[in-house]
């Protein structure tokens, strides 16, 4: 057999282009997906980690594109389940909640409104005890401020349970730095994976009023990153 030696021309060409191919594929679910990960931060803190990223403050009723909000398991006063159907907010919830109005001026992160799991999105039972929010698409990284999320109601106790894409991440009371209160800000949340399409957090057994403030959303998943090279720089290959 005769082996044909490769042009110079040609080993040049494949080694220009090698690094590019290897900076612009990647598999989802391959050994190389990244897991999930869920950052803790101080109130205050937070900027940094979003910065560039698209926030939805909830200062008006207009939401992002691509983010809907279901609110379901509902509990009223009593901490009895009612019949209420889940609600799923998209493009536009029903009004804002100014969070002094309902005696909590230090809840939002941003601005002076926020999102509130209350009945009509009000401070009002019934409270949903669990708060989805979806991405299509998905996210690669998405934070968010919770406020207001409190593990000792007077006589009552609940746990909250925090889930990314239908897995559950743990307690929330169990995250470095968590601190439960019921009139101020608990922590910013950043979350990153291959594909984030719903982040879900529950009051476990016990019904809480759970504020959400600065939704920053990152990049959509699979955007693949584009190579800086030229094509004039691989014409010049051949010159």
């Amino acid at each position: 057999m005769r082996i044909r030696k490769m042009s110079p021309v040609l080993t040049r060409l494949l080694m220009f282009m090698a690094p590019i191919a290897a900076a612009s594929w990647s598999v989802p679910g391959s050994a190389t997906a990244i897991p999930i990960t869920v950052t803790s931060i101080a109130p205050g803190s937070e900027d940094g980690a979003i910065a560039g990223m698209l926030v939805e403050s909830f200062e008006d009723v207009n939401l992002v594109p691509g983010l809907s909000i279901t609110f379901s398991v509902w509990r009223n006063s009593a901490n009895q389940v009612t019949a209420n159907p889940p609600v799923t907010y998209t493009g536009t919830l029903p009004g804002v909640w100014t969070a002094s109005v309902a005696g909590f001026p230090s809840n939002p992160w941003d601005g002076t409104r926020a999102l509130v799991n209350g009945n009509g999105h009000m401070w009002a039972y019934p409270f949903a005890a669990s708060v989805e929010l979806q991405f299509d698409p998905p996210r690669t990284t998405v934070g968010f401020g919770l406020s207001n999320v409190q593990t000792d109601a007077g006589s009552a106790f609940t746990s909250h349970t925090l889930w990314v894409n239908g897995v559950s991440q743990g307690r929330l009371e169990d995250l470095p730095g968590w601190v439960s209160t019921v009139s101020n800000r608990n922590r910013y949340l950043l979350v990153t994976f291959d594909a984030i399409d719903s982040i879900v957090f529950t009051a476990d057994t016990h019904f809480d009023g759970m504020v959400v403030d600065k939704l920053a959303l990152g990049e959509a998943a699979g955007v693949v990153p584009v190579a800086t090279t030229s094509w004039g720089q691989v014409k010049a290959l051949f010159r």
